[in-house]
């Protein structure tokens, strides 16, 4: 059937203060001077535009994504079960292809996806809340990024509605909403027991930054059952802040900043180039403060390097004038995934999303993805959606890859992408891990408690079943990674290797020019990353504010 969803035209900043001077084009910030110009609105970048223009300073966000959608991806974009089709959507992503591994045969590219929209990536993710350990940032050996010095951060941004409770590791009043979903989620408790039966560990409080050892039921970061976005939370904070109004606050959109000026020293960053592309003239703004590069894992190295600062030898290749001579992009983490999916007898509830898509209700429809996905049965009809049977699929994710990548220049246009290299599985290791995870998941598969549901392996299929036979599904699988990746960027004391950036996000030899995204994170941790991300957001903002 065709499902069709009536809904009024969206615009994505209904929570942006009214007073803001949102979406101006190029003509309105020609010559203007900013006290800080952020580069990119993603995760973190929201976090630091909004707690910078609570304090009143002027704040320029530039971002590479629209400002508004069509009504069918606004509706499509609130709901995770289309985090998939979301991937694919250019309205919310602009993925770089790539070639993930050079186990790979042949040498495909993938999509390595990355969020193009007021927002970022949170507008393309499941919403799944987790933590790492707090013990995980003591691995980063940086001066302000310890564990005690973290755990404040993950409270301030929390508003839990799930039971958490604990004031040292759980906030109540943050700008994110995070609860269990409303929808009965059918598959919950036979998998809990099902992990008991294999004498895992099952947690009530799970990603509590204490114990993640084990599983516990899923909670999501959402807005009464719909997505919820780092700009909506925070621009929604900011508005409460500032009693509707911030007019200090600049945001331009289907923009990029092209290239970071420094004066004649190199060291104080004094203008940044932006530009619109498809004819439209590029424009200059001075910088009164500081230079804030959010673009993410992949567009701040690609920023910095088109500014000068990078590995000299690749800069002097393209002809690039060198600022500094740093380590970016040399240390780039993707976390590659191993998919089991089994058929069977799954329940799925299909009218919600059919009422979802009609939008007669927001049920709260989220993916239960403490270990594996529930996806829709075939009679869901929707464009982009492939019709799929009744499946369970199981993910290993690695969360601690020991293989190295890289982000480097294809030119030195700012309109062309960057050459993404994985190198997933460079470290032989990370997919021996990855096997052994998938062979346990036939264990899961044949429990008692999971013996109702008659599930049928049909990818890979049981005729999978030596090492190297799993080594090249795995290596092969065209969903064989996820959107986690880092490191690009990473943070460091002075002389640690391959640090770009130093305890306060400000790239070594710069005195107004920091890094605030996942980019910086410099070693593996025990979660998903979009935690993270927001830490380093409310971090970074401290850190500016404290030298404002």
């Amino acid at each position: 059937m065709q499902i069709l969803a009536a809904v009024a035209s969206a615009v994505l900043l209904s929570t942006v203060p009214a007073s803001a001077q949102v979406f101006v084009s190029s003509s309105d910030i020609i010559g203007k001077t900013y006290d800080y110009v952020i580069a990119g609105a993603g995760t973190a970048g929201c976090v630091v535009a909004s707690r910078l223009a609570a304090k009143d300073f002027s704040v320029l966000l530039v971002e590479r994504g629209p400002a508004t959608f069509s009504d069918a991806v606004a509706k499509q974009r609130q709901a995770p079960i289309f985090t998939l089709y979301n991937w694919n959507t250019p309205e919310l992503s602009d993925p770089i292809n790539a070639i993930p591994s050079s186990r790979r045969a042949p040498l495909t590219t993938v999509p390595m996806v990355r969020g193009n929209a007021l927002g970022g990536t949170t507008n393309v993710n499941a919403g799944a809340w987790s933590r790492p350990l707090y013990t995980d940032f003591d691995k980063w050996n940086t001066a302000g990024w310890n564990s005690s010095d973290i755990r404040q951060y993950f409270v301030r941004v929390e508003k839990s509605r799930y039971g958490a409770t604990d004031p040292q590791n759980h906030g109540s009043s943050g700008p994110l909403s995070i609860s269990f979903p409303s929808h009965n989620q059918t598959l919950n408790d036979p998998f809990l027991a099902a992990i008991k039966e294999l004498g895992k560990p099952v947690l009530t409080d799970g990603g509590n930054g204490v114990n993640n050892y084990g599983v516990w039921p899923l909670v999501t970061v959402n807005n009464n059952g719909k997505r919820l976005t780092s700009c909506d939370a925070y621009f929604k904070l900011l508005a409460d802040t500032k009693g509707g109004s911030a007019s200090n606050l600049v945001i331009t959109t289907k923009a990029q900043v092209a290239k970071i000026n420094f004066d004649s020293t190199g060291t104080v960053a004094t203008s940044a180039r932006i530009e619109y592309g498809l004819g439209v003239s590029g424009v200059t703004v001075t910088i009164k403060k500081e230079m804030i590069v959010s673009s993410g894992v992949y567009g701040s190295p690609h920023l910095l390097m088109l500014s000068g600062i990078g590995p000299v030898a690749d800069l002097k290749k393209l002809n690039i004038p060198v600022i500094k001579d740093l380590p970016v992009g040399k240390g780039l983490v993707a976390r590659p995934i191993s998919i089991v999916v089994n058929s069977g007898k799954v329940q799925t509830p299909e009218m919600d999303i059919l009422n979802y898509l009609n939008a007669t209700t927001y049920s709260n429809f989220w993916l239960p993805v403490k270990a594996f996905l529930e996806l829709p049965c075939s009679t869901v009809n929707y464009p982009g959606v492939s019709p799929i049977p009744r499946s369970i699929v199981h993910m290993c994710l690695l969360t601690d890859p020991k293989s190295r990548g890289s982000v480097t220049l294809t030119s030195s246009k700012w309109s062309d992408k960057p050459k993404i290299l994985p190198n997933m599985f460079d470290v032989d290791s990370d997919l021996d891990i990855l096997v052994a995870c998938s062979k346990w998941l036939r264990q899961f598969e044949k429990t008692k408690a999971m013996s109702d549901y008659q599930l049928l392996e049909f990818l890979p299929t049981e005729l999978i079943q030596t090492d190297d036979s799993w080594k090249f599904y795995i290596t092969n699988n065209p969903n064989g990674f996820s959107m986690h990746a880092w490191g690009s960027v990473p943070i460091g004391n002075a002389g640690a290797p391959n640090a770009v950036v130093d305890g306060k996000l400000k790239v070594f030899g710069t005195s107004n020019v920091r890094v605030a995204d996942t980019s910086i994170i410099p070693a593996g941790f025990s979660s998903g990353i979009m935690s993270i991300a927001y830490v380093i957001g409310e971090k970074a903002s401290d850190l500016i504010l404290a030298d404002a």
